[in-house]
């Protein structure tokens, strides 16, 4: 399959966490593989961040409302993020994680 599709597939949200998984257990190097990590720890960041405004609870009383609407912002950003994401896969740009300075 070609490069490109494999880290578009990557990057869909929420299931390209299959794709991710299967892209850094089998390719060696390359695009796929960095972007497999990218779109991993985005994945976990959002799920985490979902999880602790409380998961998929419905809002019961009127002070609940805003972690429903910070729910929908991190969930939006990580949509947008993984659109942002196919851009830059499309314009042949680099997708990887920072890498740590050294002291």
């Amino acid at each position: 399959m070609h490069k490109k599709i494999r880290a578009y597939l990557c990057l869909v949200p929420v299931f390209g966490v299959i794709p991710s998984v299967i892209a850094l257990l089998k390719d060696q190097e390359g695009q796929v593989k960095e972007t497999a990590k990218v779109s991993l720890v985005l994945f976990f960041v959002w799920l985490s961040s979902y999880l602790a405004l409380g998961g998929s609870s419905n809002p019961e009383t009127f002070s609940q409302i805003p972690g429903v609407l910070m729910k929908a912002t991190i969930g939006s950003f990580y949509f947008a993020s993984s659109v942002w994401l196919m851009y830059r896969v499309w314009r042949n740009k680099p997708i990887q994680l920072p890498k740590p300075e050294d002291e």
